[in-house]
């Protein structure tokens, strides 16, 4: 209805009065569109709360859990570093004379 009110320059509620006794059929492309929208909704409504349990809970771990470690020293945090670095990637294996490391992500030791 917007688009027919806009190409005749009315307001929408004249363009509805003309086209009332009009069926309106959507085209496949809206349709599908309309669908998907739909659908998205639908997700959204039946996931949001599962996702702000899960992101709370995640939350009161991380509190609680650095709460039992405590402040770090310097050389704990780089000892931390270097452990995770050597778990990080590929590992050095008797045919490759390289250790590569898929995560270059400072937020490990940050």
């Amino acid at each position: 209805m917007p688009a027919i009110a806009t190409q005749l320059s009315v307001s929408k509620s004249t363009a509805y009065l003309w086209t009332r006794h009009v069926p309106f059929v959507l085209t496949p492309g809206q349709q599908k569109a309309r669908e998907q929208e739909r659908v998205a909704r639908m997700e959204e409504v039946r996931w949001e709360p599962h996702r702000r349990a899960r992101d709370a809970e995640r939350l009161a771990t991380g509190e609680r859990l650095g709460a039992w470690v405590g402040e770090l020293t310097d050389r704990e945090v780089i000892l931390i570093g270097a452990v995770a670095y050597w778990c990080e990637g590929a590992k050095e294996k008797p045919w490759t004379k390289s250790t590569e490391v898929c995560s270059s992500s400072t937020a490990i030791l940050g």
